[in-house]
């Protein structure tokens, strides 16, 4: 298996974060959002929604208060902690305490005594992971409470209402959550009834002005699945209707992480810059950082890095080959195990780490790319499992050993090291090779080697690539392969 080598930058120190702090401020315009600064190194940026409960400077954490109640804070210690904006959940709320109840309250924030912005979630997402309890048509959702067993359907309308009973500053549209994975198919139709719903709801609020004495905005869901084509359609749909903000649905619902910064990052590149985004029930902190990078409260990358940016990383094979991507960044050199290589964020602008070790330790969310054998060649022989004995070749233990053996990864394995040692090479020496079979039957296939050298006295970072068919199973394959190592390391020296 190839090493795939993983970039992970240090975005509030490219960033310089903004402090968040409360600001009371009237209202003045319909559009809540005020865009204040966009960073040059990524596409961050620092807002400002004002709503009639006071100020949100963007980007933000918004914690998560589904019953009207931060679970283990009271609300002296949300205002400690300088909470800007609580969530709370329209379909939990509606079913208890009811909200009518709380519009008889003069709305959540008097409901549960916190005199800060609120937003409250349309109760899509509740009703659809209800799955065997709920019934999906055009008109809305049919579904039965856990609590009691009762049933009860939800309508564009209906939530619209439920949400200007509650009274939250900010209000989201209903819609379909798009489960993962999707087909184009099933995407599709569910992207449908979001906007549908959406244009409903609209019609419904615009006739049923707010019922607590101050606005309430509505933003809109982008949906479309893990499909780049429907969220562009859902993007362009939600600006014909001028929704007061965007939302981004339908991410961090079991996808990779890297796919959900993907779309992320495609999505930003749409949406209108003027209005206020919103990164739904997405919630690791180092989520949370690479999705404002991508603009979306996904990261910066390699190539995004400023001149003169600050790398780690821990391999002098590495190093030459990220010069020759960038070489007008500086290089540190950085040794230790994981965490403390990443603690060194602290002081770098970036780190480049196996991307195995950060998988294994359950880390991987905190990469935002990830290098491809085409920019970074690994270790000669790296990511292959082998296994060594003391035995005869009579052995029984050989036998066993042969049965489970990969012939293609011994041929792999054989020609990579064949290159190592005949260009004299080692682990500590600035060269690297890959090889992978690429075309051919079953019974010979067309083996690929790209193998880079750096030759100290001339600066040079040397490439060579050799293509021969190998016939892995063979008795021969060995020979075969050693050869085709030889060979890589042979054209290299004519390069010296």
């Amino acid at each position: 298996m190839p090493q795939i080598l993983s970039f992970v930058p240090n975005i509030p120190r490219l960033q310089k974060s903004v402090k968040s702090y409360i600001t009371t401020f009237a209202f003045v315009n319909q559009n809540p959002f005020e865009l204040l600064k966009t960073s040059d190194k990524s596409k961050a940026r620092r807002g400002r929604i004002r709503t009639a409960h006071g100020d949100i400077e963007t980007p933000i954490f918004m914690p998560v208060g589904t019953l009207a109640s931060v679970k283990g804070l009271s609300v002296r210690d949300l205002r400690e902690m300088q909470a800007q904006i609580i969530l709370a959940n329209t379909y939990h709320l509606y079913l208890r305490p009811g909200t009518k109840l709380i519009a008889e309250a003069g709305g959540v924030q008097k409901f549960m005594g916190w005199n800060g912005p609120m937003l409250t979630d349309s109760g899509g997402f509740q009703v659809w992971s209800l799955k065997d309890f709920r019934h999906i048509t055009e008109d809305g959702v049919e579904f039965k409470s856990l609590l009691d067993g009762s049933r009860h359907k939800f309508t564009p309308e209906s939530v619209m209402q439920a949400q200007r009973e509650i009274g939250a500053d900010i209000i989201m549209a209903f819609d379909e959550c798009t489960p993962y994975p999707s087909t184009v198919e099933e995407a599709s139709h569910s992207l449908d009834y979001t906007l549908k719903w959406t244009r409903r709801a609209m019609n419904w609020l615009a006739e049923n002005p707010p019922l607590h004495g101050y606005p309430q905005f509505f933003f809109g869901i982008v949906q479309g699945g893990m499909h780049k084509e429907l969220r562009k359609k859902s993007i362009e749909a939600l600006k014909e209707l001028a929704p007061d903000g965007y939302a981004m649905g339908g991410l961090s619902v079991g996808e990779p992480v890297e796919t959900m910064y993907e779309i992320a990052d495609f999505c930003t590149n749409s949406l209108p810059a003027d209005r206020a985004r919103y990164v739904m029930g997405v919630g690791t902190p180092w989520n949370l950082l690479s999705l404002i990078a991508r603009g979306g409260a996904a990261g910066i990358k390699f190539m995004d890095l400023p001149a003169g940016a600050r790398v780690g990383t821990g391999s002098i094979r590495r190093v030459v080959q990220l010069k020759a991507l960038r070489p007008d960044l500086e290089y540190v050199p950085i040794r230790g195990n994981i965490q403390t290589r990443l603690g060194k964020l602290a002081e770098l602008d970036a780190v480049v780490l196996a991307a195995a070790g950060l998988k294994r330790m359950g880390l991987a969310d905190q990469v935002t790319e990830y290098f491809s054998t085409e920019q970074i060649l690994p270790a000669s022989g790296q990511g292959i499992l082998a296994i060594e004995t003391l035995c005869s070749p009579s052995d029984e233990l050989v036998s066993q050993l042969a049965r489970v053996n990969d012939a293609e990864s011994y041929a792999i394995a054989v020609a990579e090291m064949a290159y190592l040692k005949a260009l004299n090479a080692g682990c500590q020496f600035p060269v690297a090779s890959f090889a992978e079979f690429v075309d051919g039957s079953e019974s010979a296939r067309i083996m690929k080697i790209r193998g880079i050298y750096w030759d100290e006295p001339s600066k040079r970072l040397l490439r060579a690539e050799v293509s021969q068919i190998v016939q892995a199973t063979s008795d021969d394959a060995t020979v075969h392969a050693r050869s085709i190592g030889i060979a890589l390391a042979q054209k290299i020296r004519e390069q010296l």
